[in-house]
């Protein structure tokens, strides 16, 4: 996951997944004031989940939440 870079800002998130639409779990996230880099942030788990949001809980620099880029991997189930 990627979010906006410049200004040395930073970004606090949560990562949510869910089975149904419904009732959302926490996967991951980032806290802190760390500055974000290019790199963007990895998390691995081993949770099951159809859908993904990403819920901006802050920014540094401003009260807009900047994602530039989300992907999501997984294996289907067998």
């Amino acid at each position: 996951m990627r979010t906006y870079v410049g200004g040395g800002r930073s970004y606090e998130y949560r990562l949510e997944g869910s089975l149904d639409g419904t009732t959302w779990y926490t996967l991951g996230g980032r806290r802190g004031t760390r500055a974000v880099t290019d790199a963007g942030d990895t998390m691995t788990t081993e949770a099951k989940a159809r859908y993904v949001r990403v819920v901006g809980t802050h920014n540094s620099a401003n009260l807009s939440f900047h994602l530039t880029e989300v992907s999501v991997y997984g294996t289907p189930e067998q």
